[in-house]
């Protein structure tokens, strides 16, 4: 059952402020649409029912973009956080977002925007499929079945192994290089 968005978008601002940085709106809507997608490949299903629209400047949420409007690219207040009862995001739910969150903030709001702005992601698929120009404005919505299928592509991906040889091994292969690595400590 999918979640009200609102809820991620205090956990991603509280993990902010808690972390020294608080988040910026633009930081707000790249963290949403990587926690989406990244939900959709892993879980399979959508974790919120917001669409992102297509913009100028990456996947946006209209109603995230209406919440967040007055603070431009100043960095959003605590005071912004509806609420702390976590709860209703549920174990799993805030794992991820932890985990998206740890992964991605480390890059500033330009970066972030170039990831969503990669040939062949969701944002570029439906911008280009529209015919939307460069820097053009779009409300172009992105389907969550285009993102559930480019994140699971790249998650798939990354777990293939880097080569046949992983393949190919026989237990004793692994028993070996396992004695070796230990007589080597």
């Amino acid at each position: 059952m999918p979640i009200d968005v609102n809820a991620v978008v205090d956990r991603f601002l509280l993990l902010g402020h808690d972390a020294g940085r608080p988040l910026t709106h633009i930081e707000v809507q790249k963290l949403l649409f990587f926690l989406e997608g990244w939900h959709l490949a892993i879980a399979g299903d959508r974790l919120f029912d917001e669409d992102f629209q297509a913009w100028a400047n990456g996947p946006v949420i209209e109603t995230i973009h209406d919440r967040m409007l007055r603070y431009s690219a100043h960095s959003i207040p605590r005071s912004e956080i509806k609420s702390l009862d976590f709860t209703v995001l549920g174990s799993l739910t805030l794992d991820l977002i932890s985990r998206v969150f740890k992964t991605y903030r480390q890059y500033d709001p330009g970066a972030l925007i170039g990831f969503t702005h990669l040939p062949g992601t969701p944002w570029a698929q439906v911008r280009s499929a529209q015919g939307v120009a460069k820097g053009a404005a779009s409300a172009a919505i992105i389907p969550k079945a285009c993102m559930k299928e480019w994140f699971s592509d790249v998650l798939h991906a990354a777990l293939e192994p880097a080569n046949d040889d992983l393949i190919e091994a026989n237990p004793e292969d692994y028993a070996d290089w396992a004695e070796t690595y230990n007589a080597a400590e």
